[in-house]
């Protein structure tokens, strides 16, 4: 199974310096640090969005890939530490609930799940029905440094804030669809897609323990 994942934090109106620190994602058991194994990307034009991408290559690549094999994933959680002005962490956790099991990738970028015209693949539409209001690109995970930066969101995002009022921790439910993988392959359809080369392989160890590679 595919699994793509875009762990983002959108600066909003405030200019304040942002650095990844490390993403974790349970139950595989991955582990991955910036400056090891990632660094920390803008791959749009809005420059406020900065999203952890694989350390390979200069291009800013949108998110990360994992290939679980033949193992089916129904539900994982990804935590995203990240360092606002240069020493305070604050933590983003993402559970992700998958809504099927009719293909064999996953994406939290939505922009994917759309029905495509036949030069882009022809793909019927892989989107639910989101709540009134909800718009993709205010529905994918995010983390932001103010509570007010998730207008019109469904409620299925809970804050901590110090006594500044600043957002030390989010919490967030996400539910997608599955999509076929050959939707991850398309360069055509988004070049910042990470690459297949790329992906962070989850395997059984001889200990019967996941490992990453």
């Amino acid at each position: 199974m595919l699994i793509h994942i875009t762990p983002r934090f959108y600066t909003g109106n405030y200019a304040i310096p942002v650095q990844l620190v490390d993403v974790t994602v349970e139950p595989l058991g991955l582990v991955l640090r910036d400056g090891v194994d990632l660094v920390m990307r803008q791959p749009f034009p809005n420059k406020r969005i900065y999203v952890a991408s694989r350390k390979a290559g200069r291009k800013a690549m949108n998110g990360l890939l994992i290939d679980t094999g033949t193992a089916r994933v129904k539900d994982f959680e990804v935590i995203t530490r990240w360092a606002v002005f240069a020493d305070d962490v604050v933590t983003h956790r993402v559970k992700h609930v998958v809504l099927d099991d009719e293909f064999d990738a996953v994406s939290t970028e939505m922009a994917l799940w759309h029905a495509m015209c036949e030069s882009l693949g022809g793909w019927e539409s892989r989107m639910p029905a989101l709540p009134a209001n909800a718009s993709p690109a205010s529905h994918m995970p995010r983390m932001a440094i103010m509570s007010d930066d998730r207008d019109q969101r469904t409620g299925d995002v809970v804050d901590k804030l110090n006594r500044a009022g600043m957002v030390t921790e989010r919490l967030e439910v996400f539910t997608m669809p599955t999509i076929q993988p050959e939707r991850l392959e398309n360069r055509r359809l988004d070049h910042r897609l990470p690459q297949l080369q790329d992906a962070f392989m989850i395997r059984r160890d001889q200990a019967g323990q996941r490992a990453a590679a």
